[in-house]
């Protein structure tokens, strides 16, 4: 990778700025996770543990175990970054929801209609796809 090529991060966070002032739709759960609809085509997925701040609360667990917390997270995508580790930060509303890395999973992705955009990969890491 040359000096000027943007790194696996930077482009990761381009992609996720597409969702910043989008509406949070809705969520969906399953046993072992969640989807965040957000706008008219996204979607983020969460299959690894994670945190989720509302009104001054944070609850930590896994995301099987979050629809309780999930319900109260109302409003527009205010901030939504990868961290260097290939964590998610996103802030929705008043909440903020964050997703470390797992060592052996893929922790969180973002897509869309057509299919991932990014993978938070196992150990760290980020998989990004372009289109």
């Amino acid at each position: 990778m040359s000096a000027d090529a943007p790194s696996d991060v930077d482009m990761a966070n381009e992609a996720l700025s597409q969702i910043i002032g989008s509406a949070f739709r809705h969520v969906v759960m399953w046993q072992y996770g969640f989807v965040l609809h957000i706008g008219k085509d996204y979607r983020v997925t969460v299959e690894s543990p994670v945190s989720i701040a509302v009104g001054g609360t944070v609850w930590t667990g896994e995301p099987g175990s979050a629809e309780q917390r999930l319900k109260v997270v109302r409003g527009d995508v205010v901030s939504a970054t990868v961290t260097a580790g290939g964590g998610l930060q996103l802030a929705i509303g008043d909440a903020e929801i964050c997703v470390d890395p797992d060592p052996d999973y893929e922790s969180w992705q973002l897509g869309d209609i057509d299919g991932p955009i990014l993978i938070g990969m196992p150990g760290g890491g980020i998989a990004v796809w372009s289109r």
